[in-house]
């Protein structure tokens, strides 16, 4: 009687141990895809700012005679590898998942791994608010431009 008491509260403990684990894992995922949420949307911020500077201005790269068109160029190369850099988080992420469900990779490795992303991201948070800062900065300047062109065109 004492075996079957034991088996059947060892086969309770084990049923409870596999359901934690399968909660914490499910948690674990479910945060992973929360960060995958903030980096997509940061990158289609950082990607619409582009194609609106793309659109506001071409600039000439091989003969910078504006300031303007520098800034626009320099501008253009900070967006570029935040945006590629978030494009990368984000694959790797989706094989942070994969891993997870698969149970192909080490728990505690993509933990750390995903503890490292999570560190990256905040370390990049600040120059993508510089970035959009200048973004929004130069096309404010890009519309008040058009609209005083606008001005200057009418029939008085």
């Amino acid at each position: 009687m004492k075996n079957q008491i034991a088996t059947i509260a060892t086969s309770i403990a084990l049923v409870i141990g596999i359901t934690s684990c399968t909660d914490d894992t499910e948690a674990f995922i479910q945060k992973i895809e929360a960060t995958q949420a903030e980096l997509k949307q940061q990158d289609s911020v950082l990607v619409t700012y582009r194609a609106e500077l793309s659109a506001a201005a071409f600039t000439d790269t091989a003969k910078i005679g504006n300031p303007d068109d520098s800034l626009l160029n320099n501008l253009s190369q900070k967006i570029n590898p935040l945006i590629i850099r978030l494009e990368l988080m984000i694959e790797k992420n989706k094989a942070l998942v994969e891993q997870i469900k698969n149970k192909t990779g080490d728990s505690q490795e993509v933990e750390k791994e995903y503890t490292s992303q999570l560190d990256e991201l905040e370390l990049m948070k600040p120059e993508i608010a510089a970035t959009k800062t200048d973004c929004e900065k130069i096309l404010t300047k890009v519309d008040e431009a058009f609209r005083s062109t606008e001005d200057t065109t009418k029939a008085k």
